[in-house]
């Protein structure tokens, strides 16, 4: 029996290479179903001229397991698609799921009913093109996934998503993602709001609830490779929750940046995931509103902190080859102890990778939000290529570049914080950094020119600000905003 959950969904991880098994690759034609806008009932069902189906939804209710869906034709069929069987998405060149404004949400029907109640009963219902809510097997080739939503009021959880995949605890469903474009995840009724619209959600630690949220540790997996996932409101990709894994490869996920009113997140893997990045542009996430502690994030590595909305340490992530451009903090690792409210790094390895990658940012200086250091300085803004507040992490042959000084190195308050790599507004333990170079010249941190003495008091309740409210991401990769999400939701 597959484990199914209530529309209650969502946040992120992955090991080295994820193999999928082939799902319906090479289906002959008795397990490949057609959907058409031009689909009659009862139809013989054999290719796109005689499709039985018009919705996607149909089509997937109908499909034995280990089937293929194919989508005719490039007009846009419409979400919620709910998914609890192995199957397999394709479809013509220019093929599209979109959502259906706040519609898009599972129903009661469409869920086990078993799922209904006990664990899991009280969970909000997430808005999803795609919800992929079972111990499953999903692949999803050559597909568009595009929408804006339609949201009432600004929520305190995260909600608006182009996939989410949510399986039980330790197992989780599987997801491959191959040749697909996920975009324009958003609400066109509340552009402003942080934590709405976010392309793909895989696990989630925390999940939103009536009046808070619960831990329940939803598991999911993704092997996902030459896939495009931009446009979106607050974040790319968010791998969430302890055993859930993602493996990113040739893939490109772009903000929207510079933004006044939201912070971007490219990449989180968080709660105890964890995965490997290899070979993708990563770019385009900047904040410049006025936030206190606000940053945009390329990629965003962030576990511990359970006094402050954390979960587990996020371990032996791998970041390599990429090219990360045009984000205020290109690559942020965050792994806190359990009771310094995310001040102090883990007490244990957290062993994650940073190697080999391009960080760059041509743009000059873009935030300007006040930032506050362990020592209690104010500064003017934060940029920086890579901060690390983990515990025996490998920062080595990573090319670092920026133009109009941005990021620096300058440390002197009151001006703003800026670094190639930064090892000391916050602390880190036992880092391993070599053999990187910032504008064509080595480089190795610390940099001059900060003052004072830690101040745990003060940092700490800076800290403290960003962890109330329910949002899925730390909304700030580096320390001033680390985890913007109490408990996720």
């Amino acid at each position: 029996m597959h484990f199914s959950i209530r529309p209650a969904a969502l946040a992120i991880a992955v090991t080295a290479a994820l193999v999928l098994p082939a799902l319906a690759g090479g289906a002959p034609p008795s397990l490949i179903v057609f959907v058409s806008h031009t689909g009659v009932a009862g139809a013989r069902d054999v290719d796109c001229a005689t499709a039985a189906y018009q919705s996607v939804q149909d089509a997937v209710t109908a499909a034995s397991d280990a089937a293929t869906v194919y989508l005719c034709g490039r007009q846009p069929f419409t979400g919620p698609v709910v998914i609890t069987k192995d199957i397999k998405l394709t479809g013509d060149r220019g093929a599209t799921i979109s959502s259906n404004d706040n519609s898009a949400q599972p129903t009661a029907d469409q869920i086990p009913a078993q799922y209904l109640s006990g664990p899991y009963s009280g969970l909000r219902p997430p808005d999803a093109i795609v919800a992929i809510l079972a111990d499953v097997h999903v692949r999803i080739d050559g597909l568009r996934i595009h929408g804006q939503f339609v949201n009432a009021t600004c929520p305190s959880h995260a909600d608006d998503f182009g996939i989410i995949a949510l399986g039980s605890p330790g197992n989780g469903a599987t997801v491959g993602l191959s040749d697909d474009t996920v975009t324009g995840i958003g609400s066109s009724s509340q552009p402003s709001c942080g934590g709405l619209g976010i392309g793909l959600l895989l696990g989630r630690y925390f999940f939103p609830t009536a009046t808070g949220v619960r831990l329940v540790n939803f598991t999911a997996h993704a092997h996902i490779q030459n896939t495009t996932i931009d446009a979106y409101q607050s974040g790319g990709i968010f791998a969430d929750g302890a055993s859930s894994t993602v493996d990113l490869h040739a893939s490109i996920v772009r903000g929207s940046g510079p933004k006044p009113t939201v912070e971007q997140v490219g990449v989180q893997i968080s709660r105890g995931a964890t995965g490997e990045l290899t070979d993708n542009l990563i770019a385009g996430n900047e904040y410049n509103g006025t936030t206190p502690g606000i940053a945009g994030l390329g990629i965003d590595i962030f576990g511990g902190c359970t006094d402050v909305g954390g979960g587990p340490l996020d371990t032996n992530v791998r970041v390599s080859g990429n090219d990360i451009a045009n984000n205020d903090l290109g690559i942020f690792v965050l792994q806190g102890d359990n009771s310094s409210q995310c001040v102090n790094p883990a007490p244990t390895p957290t062993a994650e990778q940073i190697v080999a990658n391009r960080i760059t940012k041509d743009d000059g200086i873009t935030n300007t939000a006040t930032e506050i250091d362990q020592y209690g300085n104010d500064y003017t803004g934060y940029q920086a290529g890579i901060q690390d507040s983990g515990n025996s992490d490998t920062i080595t042959h990573n090319t670092i570049a920026s133009s109009s000084g941005a990021f620096g190195p300058q440390m002197t308050p009151p001006g703003p914080f800026l670094a190639p790599i930064d090892i000391q507004s916050y602390p880190t333990t036992s880092p391993l950094i070599h053999a990187n170079t910032y504008n064509g010249r080595p480089t190795t941190p610390p940099y001059p020119g900060q003052s004072g003495a830690p101040t745990h008091a003060h940092a700490a309740a800076h800290n403290s600000r960003h962890f109330t409210g329910q949002h899925m991401h730390s909304p700030r990769a580096h320390h001033g905003a680390r985890v913007a999400a109490s408990p996720p939701a």
